[in-house]
């Protein structure tokens, strides 16, 4: 992996980015995420990867209202190598908010389950496939549906993956309520 010095990673919230076309090619779909996750909601983000002022790879998430957890729902990218930087970044960001676990869908056929990390990223979590979503069917559980399916059935099998840091990496235990 040859990755620039020159990079810059951001929180997007503009859809007139240079090169998003080609990191989202379809027109529709572009629509569908600037709409979701572009337009400064509170919980959707949606993170660019950008070398020389061009968008490489966008990663978008979701933190929960219910739990301390966040959810990876969409990894696009012109550029596959500069997604690890990407996922990292997002990673340190909800742990810095105190955020220690995630959630993401991986294809059930899928055989690398370290594609977009960094290897001292990876090392720090354990992976646990929660369940298998079938093609075609809904999720028993409600926040499957809504965050990671988006409310739409699949044409291939998924695997819903919590990732969670392990104990020796946390800090503190953060903080859970208030008045």
């Amino acid at each position: 992996m040859n990755l620039q010095k020159n990079y810059l990673i951001k929180h997007l919230i503009d859809t007139n980015i240079n090169g998003i076309a080609e990191v989202i090619p379809n027109d529709d779909l572009r629509q569908y995420f600037s709409s979701m996750y572009i337009f400064n909601l509170n919980n959707y983000k949606a993170y660019g990867y950008f070398e020389q002022d061009k968008l490489k790879a966008i990663i978008s998430c979701y933190k929960s209202i219910h739990d301390a957890s966040w959810y990876l729902t969409h990894v696009f990218y012109s550029d596959i190598d500069v997604v690890p930087e990407l996922l990292s970044y997002c990673i340190n960001l909800y742990e810095n908010e105190g955020v220690y676990k995630f959630y993401n869908l991986v294809p059930a056929d899928s055989t690398d389950r370290d594609l977009y990390w960094k290897p001292n990223d990876k090392a720090r979590y354990i992976q646990v496939d929660e369940c298998k979503l079938p093609a075609k069917t809904k999720s028993f559980y409600g926040h499957y549906n809504f965050i990671l399916l988006e409310r739409t059935l699949h044409n291939i099998d998924y695997i819903v993956r919590c990732n969670f840091l392990k104990s020796e990496y946390r800090t503190e235990i953060p903080l859970g309520g208030n008045i």
